[in-house]
């Protein structure tokens, strides 16, 4: 049972600390945004600190490519998304 425990706990952390979710952009991890930090990582960003590496120790992407379970793609920038449209000629536009 303690290890289970143990095991389920790891899993947790690593999910709600560890990992930067695509659904909020793919810059924050889920703790950041439940804590109110997240403000706080967006305006570290726009000073240029270096958030690659912050408060819970995150690899982080400035930038992300997500499909959703419909087959669109968004394009996240610095955890905002970026719309893409495409033209007549098949061309992307950002």
């Amino acid at each position: 049972m303690q290890e289970a425990r143990s095991a389920v706990g790891k899993w947790v952390n690593n999910y709600n600390y560890q990992r930067t979710h695509q659904g909020i952009g793919g810059l924050l991890v889920p703790a950041e945004r439940f804590h109110g930090q997240a403000d706080q990582v967006l305006s570290n960003l726009g000073q240029g600190v270096d958030i690659t590496k912050g408060n819970f120790d995150i690899e982080r992407s400035i930038f992300n490519l997500v499909l959703n379970s419909h087959g669109d793609l968004t394009f996240y920038l610095m955890g905002k998304a970026i719309r893409l449209t495409g033209g007549n000629d098949g061309r992307v536009d950002i």
